[in-house]
């Protein structure tokens, strides 16, 4: 669904048999990029997606992603479960693999000269944020964050961070409960 962010109307955008799972916009904002799969026995892959609703597949099935470069050529893509990451021309020209990023990491934002990429992971109930330079493969502590408190924590992720590269965010799920012990009951 496409909803107005002032007055308008709510717009279907999508009609095909293709189950939509997560998207990203193209930073023009004509269009998007989202993953999604054709159903049993096809394996998810990255599409393109027009605002007047027609689609078609970007990648070959098994490559995913939605984050697109600043300038809009590239989409960062993925093979899951293998850690190989690569930038998908949008135009059909040759991919660029990235050997700097790590199969955990988790990609936020590109910085707007596309030079670098911010990423998060999970480590230990505690995310790490890095800025990684895409060629030289350097990567920068940006911040370490995590719940203070770990009594009841077993799930630390969705990590985000601000447009401007200085605000971090996450979420954790605590789980607390009450045992109680009941003595002479026959």
């Amino acid at each position: 669904m496409l909803l107005p962010t002032g007055t308008g109307e709510a717009r279907q955008l999508t009609r095909s048999n293709v189950d939509h799972v997560s998207g990203g916009w193209f930073p023009d904002g004509t269009r998007m990029v989202f993953v999604g799969s054709e159903g049993a026995g096809h394996q998810s892959r990255s599409y393109l997606l027009n605002l007047d609703g027609t689609e078609k597949p970007l990648t070959p099935e098994g490559l995913v992603g939605t984050l697109v470069t600043p300038d809009g050529r590239f989409v960062l893509v993925s093979r899951a479960r293998t850690g190989e990451w690569q930038l998908f021309s949008v135009d059909g020209g040759s991919a660029q693999r990235i050997t700097a990023l790590q199969a955990d990491d988790i990609p936020l934002r590109f910085t707007p000269d596309g030079r670098t990429l911010d990423v998060a992971r999970v480590v230990n109930l505690r995310v790490q944020f890095y800025r990684v330079d895409l060629q030289s493969g350097s990567r920068k502590l940006l911040r370490d964050v995590g719940p203070d408190d770990l009594v009841g924590v077993a799930i630390v992720g969705a990590p985000a961070i601000s447009p401007d590269g200085r605000s971090f965010g996450y979420q954790f799920r605590r789980t607390i409960s009450s045992l109680y012990g009941v003595d002479g009951l026959k």
